[in-house]
């Protein structure tokens, strides 16, 4: 069916624009910009999750909330894991 190509394309626009996500999320998180790391959690948690990648809606949801607190301690062990994730999600290795 067309559709499935359609969802294909996008799944794979998706997890390609991962890495650059991802580096964008390292840099804010470099810079404690917690608004930018909550833009980053809403994007991944809502398009990850609406694509079929669920395992990241809900430690996106949890990071943006954190993120949106202030909550740094909180947000830096969350980010980590959610982080994890998504590079799973892209082939890429996780942090040693």
């Amino acid at each position: 069916m067309a559709d499935d190509g359609l969802l294909a394309d996008i799944v794979a626009s998706f997890v390609a624009r991962l890495p650059e996500a991802i580096a964008g999320a390292e840099r804010a998180w470099a810079d404690r910009d917690l608004g930018a790391l909550a833009r980053f959690a809403h994007w991944l948690g809502g398009t990850g999750g609406s694509l079929g990648f669920e395992v990241l809606t809900e430690p996106s949801r949890e990071l943006e909330r954190l993120a949106k607190a202030g909550d740094e301690a909180q947000v830096g062990k969350v980010y980590a894991r959610l982080k994890g994730l998504a590079k799973r999600i892209n082939g890429t290795p996780p942090d040693g």
